[in-house]
């Protein structure tokens, strides 16, 4: 018997501003084309692809596609926090970034390496997120499987 496997990519934004959380939002997001084999690599490949677990922001607000392999300007990446409980059929990587300079932040990617590496999601907010010197803006991805 034939099973479909459905799989889902959310990422949430959390702007926090003086120590409070002042805007909250979850955008548009895709799975690429070489994240896709990168899924599938992970399976049954003996040579497996890195974790997923470098979450980069950027200032490119152009719609995320299947066919992207980067960021449209990243300006930040840094190594997020993994989390599975068993049993959800989903996992989640959470990486809070530290703002000395100001940006609008329009997109963020998933990505398996500190520099480069394949990016196995992208998502593009519907409006930028306003950054400014001492804020922190966490961001999660949740990728589920059903």
């Amino acid at each position: 018997m034939e099973k479909k496997v459905n799989i889902k990519t959310k990422m949430s934004f959390k702007l926090i501003r003086k120590g409070k959380v002042v805007l909250e939002v979850d955008p548009t997001t895709v799975i690429t084309d070489v994240g896709y084999d990168a899924l599938c690599d992970v399976t049954g490949n003996p040579t497996q692809p890195d974790n997923f677990d470098y979450i980069a922001i950027g200032t490119d607000s152009t719609a995320p596609s299947s066919s992207d392999t980067a960021l449209g300007n990243e300006v930040m990446r840094e190594q997020g926090t993994y989390s599975h409980t068993t049993g959800t059929k989903e996992f989640s990587v959470t990486a809070t970034f530290d703002f000395t300079a100001s940006y609008t932040i329009w997109e963020s990617g998933l990505f398996n390496a500190s520099t480069g590496g394949t990016l196995l999601c992208r998502g593009v907010l519907d409006s930028g997120i306003a950054v400014e010197s001492g804020d922190s803006l966490q961001v999660t991805w949740t990728i589920s499987f059903s």
